[in-house]
């Protein structure tokens, strides 16, 4: 699976261990047959995962901006592309 976000993302080879990561945080959300159809987060935390946060792997993303003169005509972020989610 990473070896296909990676292709698809048409990312060079540095960034394989962002696929890896991605890929393990969506696999621990899919249900799967080996645990009544559960989610592997599901049995860790006893509720089920949300997926309102989930988005396409190498989409558009804005990082936010901290300035201290910040105007409504200043950026508020900075154009990044999504390679993943928060460890934390």
């Amino acid at each position: 699976m990473a070896t296909a976000l990676r292709f698809q993302a048409n990312l060079p080879l540095q960034y394989w261990g962002d696929c890896v990561l991605a890929v393990v945080y969506l696999i621990n959300r899919l249900p799967t047959l080996l645990l009544q159809n559960k989610t592997p987060y599901e049995k860790l935390f006893g509720s089920p995962p949300s997926y309102d946060h989930l988005r396409v792997f190498e989409c558009l993303a804005f990082a936010a901006t901290q300035h201290h003169e910040q105007d409504k005509f200043n950026l508020k972020g900075i154009p990044c592309v999504f390679l993943g989610y928060s460890i934390s």
